[in-house]
């Protein structure tokens, strides 16, 4: 898709997904507008980079333009697209069009997509394959969360609205399988049968699966077409890691390949979860060329995306930090994140959760994993695209950790207040780590101007 001249809208456009094509399109010579409801940091970026991006909605937008591309959380009968007609076209299928002309590599999964991503890129930048990247948080050694390279195209994949089945990849990767994104498929069956569906699409290509997971390995075990494994209980099949151990918040492995032993891992990142992602990432670079060795080599120098368990501030010997988790099984990854880096001190987890319908779905989950934590907060619902649910605030997930017998704050905390909040517990708490996918990261960065 030559987007050379093309005048594009992009509807929503300061989200992570959506400015990171923005500008990709921009870099490609086209004339970009955009709208959204507040002012940050992507749209500043993409002002300097020639956006033309105003705040509100309105059907004005779409008169110039020859495509306006909008995301899954703006409703079909909204005025904007509505008024757009054939040229609205969703963001998962722009982006299909888009890794259409390149070597594609989609990383998907219900969790760490974007670390992965970013491990895949990573390895590639170092080893000079200068890849077109997008990626779903912020990189310093990017400047932001895209990327224009050559013609390999390495992407995190949106399984929330299904959109993630229209890209044609030469390379497909499964991280994991759980329940989740339940607005959309209604039952963890139909969660199930995407990825599927999922791994039947991309059969011409090389599938990679996760094969610890349940759902993955029966993935693996049915797929006719090319695949490759990776795990920690693979028994000696595909690339996995053994004897891991963390120290000043690194991971260190063994990494063996088909039953070969292959050397250790060296990852300058916290959490179990990395060295998997880290398996995936170097299978991926392995299809491109590079070495599993010298994959883990460039591993060596990788820095962390922002909100994976990024350090934020620090004060009276409080370490604050800020994590985009935001379904059980992440925020329990990054519990043990932190744990591993404060040993011996005392954590506070300050959760807002995401979606009303999440929070509803998963309310006892979400206590089980934060009652690991010395402290919880839990912060008032981000709602993003959804509307109130009648009976559903964060007091749910308060009122189980409570059950638990967890050590849980007594009131909703407002987002706006989140820094005094904290003020409240520094000293008392050697780390603090905020943790959801909502503006809880926006107000929580205020606090080392406070």
């Amino acid at each position: 898709m030559n987007l050379g001249g093309k005048n594009i809208h992009f509807m929503g456009v300061g989200g992570i997904g959506m400015s990171a094509l923005a500008g990709i399109a921009l870099e490609q010579g086209a004339i970009v507008t955009g709208c959204d409801r507040s002012e940050n940091e992507q749209v500043d970026r993409l002002r300097v980079l020639g956006a033309d991006i105003v705040l509100g909605h309105s059907i004005e937008h779409g008169e110039n333009c020859g495509m306006l591309v909008y995301t899954s959380a703006v409703p079909l009968d909204h005025p904007e697209v509505i008024f757009a007609g054939d040229k609205a076209i969703k963001r998962g299928t722009f982006l299909a069009k888009l890794m259409s002309e390149f070597r594609g590599v989609g990383i998907c999964g219900t969790h760490g997509k974007t670390s992965t991503t970013w491990m895949v890129a990573h390895i590639l930048i170092e080893m000079g394959l200068d890849p077109t990247v997008l990626l779903g948080g912020v990189t310093a050694t990017m400047r932001g969360n895209y990327r224009c390279g050559g013609n390999i195209f390495v992407s995190e994949l949106d399984e929330s609205d299904g959109s993630f089945l229209e890209p044609e990849l030469g390379i497909a990767v499964i991280l994991n399988i759980e329940s989740e994104h339940l607005a959309y498929y209604r039952t963890s069956e139909k969660v199930v049968e995407a990825f599927e569906k999922f791994a039947e699409k991309n059969n011409s290509g090389l599938l990679i699966l996760g094969i610890d997971n349940e759902h993955c390995a029966k993935i693996y075990n049915s797929h006719s077409g090319r695949k490759k494994a990776f795990g920690l209980n693979t028994s000696g099949v595909g690339l996995y890691a053994s004897d891991i151990y963390a120290e000043n918040g690194s991971q260190y492995a063994q990494i063996s390949y088909d039953g070969r032993k292959i050397g250790q891992l060296s990852l300058p990142l916290c959490g179990e979860h990395n060295v998997l992602n880290a398996l995936a990432a170097l299978l991926s670079a392995e299809e491109l060329g590079v070495s599993i060795e010298d994959g883990m080599k460039s591993l060596e120098s990788i820095k962390t995306v922002g909100r994976r368990m990024e350090l934020i501030h620090s004060v009276n010997k409080t370490k604050i930090y800020s994590d985009y988790a935001h379904h059980p099984t992440e925020v329990r990854a990054a519990l043990q994140g932190a744990k591993e880096l404060d040993r011996n001190g005392k954590v506070l987890a300050v959760f807002q959760p995401h979606l009303f319908s999440r929070t509803r779905d998963y309310a006892l989950e979400f206590a089980k994993e934060l009652s690991v934590a010395d402290g919880v907060v839990v912060v008032e619902i981000y709602p993003a695209r959804e509307e109130l649910i009648p009976g559903i605030s964060s007091e749910i997930i308060r009122q189980e950790i409570r059950n638990l017998g967890g050590n849980v704050s007594n009131q909703e905390v407002e987002v706006e207040d989140i820094c005094s909040v904290i003020k409240e517990y520094v000293g008392q708490y050697s780390t603090i780590i905020c943790i959801g996918a909502g503006d809880i990261d926006t107000e929580v960065r205020k606090i080392a101007n406070t």
